[in-house]
């Protein structure tokens, strides 16, 4: 079974729920212009109380709605970086397998001369 990523149960989250909360808004306004005809016509003040909680509970859903669409996390990558002592070339490469610091890893495309591992951090890129 793999994994999934905090950026990937985000998208997620955002698939599931996005389309429940965006029909439960239109649901919602439905309702008050349901409830507002009927006070109009019936001036029951009992209408009025239904569409201030109709009101309020689409406020809810809708702020719900906006911070599940705005809600961006980093994606984060696991990256070498690959130098050269002799005329300083370095690069940065994702192809981390069995990799450790100091470890020479092949020829300088420059000079020709050893290309060690220098450093393995992870890199964040928000998308």
């Amino acid at each position: 079974m793999m994994r999934m990523s905090t950026y990937e149960k985000i998208l997620e989250t955002k698939r599931k729920w996005g389309y429940v909360y965006a029909l439960a808004l239109i649901a919602i306004t439905v309702f008050i212009a349901h409830f507002l005809l009927m006070y109009l016509e019936t001036k029951k003040d009992e209408y009025l109380n239904i569409i201030f909680l109709l009101a309020l509970l689409g406020c809810y859903i809708g702020y719900s709605l906006f911070k599940i669409t705005s809600l961006k996390i980093p994606r984060k990558s696991l990256v070498r970086l690959l130098k050269c002592d002799k005329c300083g070339y370095s690069l940065e490469d994702s192809n981390i397998e069995d990799d450790y610091i100091f470890k020479t890893v092949g020829k300088c495309p420059k000079c020709n001369g050893e290309i060690y591992v220098a450093a393995i951090y992870i890199k964040t890129s928000e998308k």
